[in-house]
């Protein structure tokens, strides 16, 4: 009996070793995303660095957690695809400790065969290296103690730092350990905050001496809900702008902030509003796909059929093509639940004769459909439904 406990690790060991087989060839390719990454480097500013945390795992019951959804933006400049990351990217070639230059510091989650063999294959520092083409990569573990001082650039820009972490301080590749570490490398104030910041840049940004007061207006009453947007400065500030000098101002004062998290979301919808060939040929697959959905659902609808029904129709077809998800909680409301705009319950188990409204979009590699139909159950529009 000795020899299968002895043969049972070993065997662990190998399958969490090998890489997966059998995947779709139609990924965006690792001269894409360095590619992105080139393209972001351009905008930004000079002495900057930019920083993309992957998305937390996020728990369903127990010791139960929902299906990982990786960050886009981290997945759109890198590829990868797993929790427990860091990525920096630097506007200019840094000196590595230990010789060299690098463009770019990626802390990903380290290789562990035993929980492997529980979430599935993970890519490792070698695995990165190889197959996302990324030169300096590490584990998160190391963020820690790399001897880098993110303080001394002149833009540190970042999103909205993860708020839905659980503390994990004794490891130091958790998610958590690496957003503490980023506040001590980047000497982030305690007081920074991410709500006011990018609310105060976006009313500085579309004001305008005629909105002005309709602009305050909506901050007061914001600031009326969230203590903490009554004590941020720069809220303050907006409060007492009086005319576009003062406008020209503090948009010149918020530009100048080191800490930038509004910045971020400029220069990633900047990139991301013109698709690239690769992204087209992903967005015209996953809109066929969601078209196809739609069709299917329509020719089963009748009456008696129920929402859910009609939900599981459209993604089975979408799994059936090779959709990882849904590109948003799938609606299905029949009747008068179709005027609820985000309606997800659809558990009406009959829509009768009801006019039936299906707002479902397929997800494919990292690119969403959004498609919306109204149908009639029967097939056939009354003169009412027609109208």
């Amino acid at each position: 009996m000795k020899k299968y406990y002895l043969l049972f690790p070993a065997l662990l060991l190998f399958l969490t070793s090998h890489t997966q087989e059998n995947l779709p060839a139609d990924y965006l390719t690792k001269q894409f995303h360095a590619a992105r990454r080139e393209a972001l480097r351009e905008l930004m500013p000079p002495g900057s660095v930019a920083v993309i945390f992957s998305y937390a795992i996020r728990n369903f019951s127990h010791d139960i957690d929902y299906p990982y959804h990786p960050n886009p933006d981290l997945y759109y400049f890198s590829g990868y695809m797993e929790p427990n990351a860091l990525l920096l990217i630097f506007k200019e070639p840094q000196k590595a400790p230990e010789g060299g230059f690098y463009k770019e510091l990626f802390f990903v989650q380290r290789r562990d065969p035993d929980m492997e063999t529980w979430t599935g294959h993970r890519l490792g520092v070698e695995g990165v290296k190889t197959d996302l083409g990324f030169d300096s990569v590490y584990t998160g573990g190391e963020f820690q103690d790399y001897p880098i001082d993110l303080s001394s650039f002149s833009h540190i820009i970042f999103q909205q730092l993860p708020d839905d972490i659980h503390e994990d301080s004794a490891d130091k590749g958790s998610l958590y350990s690496l957003t503490e570490a980023f506040r001590k490398k980047a000497a982030l104030p305690a007081s920074f905050n991410f709500p006011a910041d990018e609310l105060i840049r976006a009313l500085a940004k579309w004001a305008r001496p005629a909105n002005l007061s309709q602009l305050k207006s909506i901050l007061q009453e914001r600031m009326k809900q969230d203590a903490r947007l009554r004590d941020d400065e720069d809220a303050n500030v907006f409060l007492a702008v009086k005319d576009s000098d003062d406008l020209v101002s503090l948009r010149q004062k918020l530009d100048d902030v080191k800490w930038n998290t509004y910045l971020f979301a400029q220069l990633t919808a900047t990139l991301r509003e013109i698709k690239t060939p690769e992204e087209m040929t992903l967005m015209r697959k996953v809109i066929r796909i969601s078209c196809l959905g739609h069709n299917e659902a329509m020719k089963a609808i009748h009456p008696g059929i129920s929402e859910r029904e009609l939900q599981g129709i459209q993604e089975f077809v979408h799994k059936k093509l090779g959709a990882e998800y849904v590109g948003y909680p799938s609606i299905v409301g029949a009747g008068a639940n179709g005027c609820t705009l985000h309606y997800e319950t659809n558990n009406r188990i009959n829509i009768g004769k009801d006019m039936v409204l299906m707002d479902i979009g397929a997800e494919y590699h990292g690119y969403s459909a959004d498609v919306t139909r109204t149908v009639p159950s029967t097939g056939h529009f009354t003169r009412e439904q027609k109208a």
